[in-house]
């Protein structure tokens, strides 16, 4: 294959044009001014002094920027800017990318490097095609999408406002019990006569009559497998607590365990349906006495203020500071049976919500640092936990599960989360799971934002795995241990129900969730989320290996 791409033939006519019509109107209009001085011609030339500048940034853009075309060879291509000659190996290039192009703006061609540099060209003849021609060369199937520079600017604006107000917003984590007897001491306190337990299905009743003995508290079971607990179940449960007159609730499982016992506790002192509780800061009385006992290290739902619950045909988040736990318990003899399965799940899951939460553009030290302890935590306990079954690796696991919970509750979380939820709800696949599945690929698409590169960079340097000097070699480490761990433990898989049909839904639905809300480093269009998918479209692969 050998083929050039030349300059395009964009005509400077029109803005030229323009320019000269909106000059002799000006100056028309100011001959009128000098003799009569209206107002209106006051008015009117100030409009067009103002309009002439749109036609002179086009002139001035097409004749500043210098054309870059190209030659496409089987083995490498070259860009040749004015007098100067770059050859550039297709293995140098990380991805490429080609904009529209209009009468009046330039077409936008960009080639990304693996190095971290990039080479912007305008004003390039077939630059879909030579994009095409590059991209069927590259060895991966993600790339980086434009986004409108103007819907940026606003998405970046309420993510700026957001960060500020969230501040005053009356968060205050729960305290974390140090005994099992203190929970039942606490219920004493507040003059509890019966607890509605809220529990996973395979949990030991003998746990939950060690927590009451020797106590005159009594309690009901609740008791429901609820991957992903829904308004059905909630209700169900609502009149469950109402029928047996409990006064109080204790939540004893994972995340979905944990977000179904706020979801009751909204309910129960609320007097609305569920579904006007959906969204930030719509609860209006605080939960009754609610004491949680995570058994996962994942979702850090025992600190948090959210519950997702499924409404129907949609994933809803309750956001209020009036749900969180009043206290959480983390115990051994609630973690001990935890499989390496779950619990390298789990782990993934806790290490994503630190990690996004510490990437995204939202501005607050104090929960960056608890993002950082939580990822330095996960480092330093991760293996000896898995490998040796160590209890106190456990137990600090828990603690950075927490830990990442505060950080993420006030920064919020990104695009692992965004894919994950649209998977989790179209599939009802486990969210711990799906977020260790993906959270690799998104982050190679985040080296090529300055401040996210810069944040894994140091987070490279923090934990001693780069030896590199530049920044992006240092964040290249980074992504290339989470890689390697994803690896280590089997999740580096195609997620195989995803069918093709289904790419535009959980694409919309992924970009609905993320876009404005969270502070994103990278800013995923649409286009780019359903590219994301495909990813993890077990199929395409086959066919591409094909």
């Amino acid at each position: 294959m050998q083929k050039e791409f030349k300059k395009a033939k964009l005509s400077i006519l029109p803005p030229l044009l323009a320019f000269i019509l909106i000059l002799i109107f000006f100056a028309l209009n100011l001959y009128g001014l000098y003799k009569e001085y209206l107002l209106v011609n006051l008015i009117v030339e100030i409009f067009l002094g103002i309009a002439l500048i749109i036609p002179l940034f086009f002139i001035f853009s097409f004749l500043l920027t210098p054309s870059k075309p190209l030659w496409l060879d089987d083995n490498y291509l070259e860009v040749r800017i004015l007098n100067k000659k770059i050859t550039l190996k297709y293995d140098d290039i990380f991805t490429v990318y080609h904009g529209g192009e209009t009468v009046l703006t330039a077409s936008i061609f960009v080639i990304y490097l693996k190095d971290g540099r990039k080479i912007k060209i305008k004003y390039l003849k077939e630059g879909r095609l030579a994009s095409m021609i590059i991209y069927s060369k590259l060895d991966h199937n993600f790339f980086i999408d434009k986004v409108n520079l103007i819907h940026k600017f606003f998405i970046r604006i309420f993510n700026l406002l957001t960060s500020f107000f969230e501040r005053f917003l009356g968060y205050k984590p729960p305290k974390k019990l140090e005994k099992i007897e203190e929970i039942v001491q606490k219920y004493k306190e507040k003059g509890i006569k019966k607890v509605f337990i809220v529990k996973y299905n395979h949990l030991d009743l003998k746990l939950i009559d060690k927590i009451f003995e020797n106590s005159d508290i009594s309690y009901f079971v609740f008791d429901k497998s609820i991957p992903n607990p829904t308004n059905e179940i909630v209700l169900e449960a609502k009149n469950k607590y109402i029928e047996n007159n409990c006064d109080a609730i204790l939540a004893i499982g994972g995340g979905s365990v944990i977000d179904l016992a706020k979801a009751l506790g909204v309910s129960i002192n609320n007097n609305k349906s569920l579904d006007n509780y959906a969204g930030l800061l719509k609860v209006k009385k605080k939960t009754p006495l609610l004491i949680a006992i995570p058994t996962t290290p994942a979702s850090g739902s025992e600190v948090t203020w959210a519950s997702v619950i499924v409404f129907g045909n949609k994933k809803c988040s309750i956001t209020s500071p009036k749900i969180i736990p009043s206290y959480f318990y983390v115990g051994e003899e609630f973690i001990s049976s935890l499989s390496k399965e779950n619990l390298i799940n789990s782990v993934m899951d806790a290490l994503t919500h630190a990690i996004e939460a510490y990437l995204n553009v939202f501005k607050n030290k104090k929960y960056d640092v608890y993002a950082v302890s939580a990822i330095k935590l996960i480092y330093e306990n991760l293996e000896n936990a898995i490998e040796n079954n160590d209890i106190n690796a456990k137990l600090a696991l828990f603690d950075a599960s927490s830990i990442a919970g505060l950080a993420f509750s006030i920064k919020g979380v990104g695009n692992v989360h965004a894919l994950s939820h649209a998977l989790s709800y179209k599939y009802n696949l486990p969210h711990a799971k799906t977020n260790g599945i993906i959270l690799p690929t998104v982050l190679k698409t985040y080296i090529y934002n300055k401040n996210a590169r810069k944040k894994m960079a140091f987070l490279a340097k923090d934990l001693n795995i780069s030896k590199e000097s530049s920044s992006y070699n240092q964040a290249k480490d980074f992504i290339n241990y989470i890689d390697l761990l994803v690896k280590k433990y089997k999740l580096d898989v195609n997620i195989k129900e995803i069918q093709k049909d289904d790419i535009n839904f959980l694409a919309k639905h992924a970009k609905k969730e993320a876009v404005p809300l969270y502070g994103t480093p990278i800013l995923y269009s649409k286009y780019m989320y359903s590219y994301m998918f495909l990813n993890l479209f077990s199929y395409y692969k086959k066919k591409e290996k094909k």
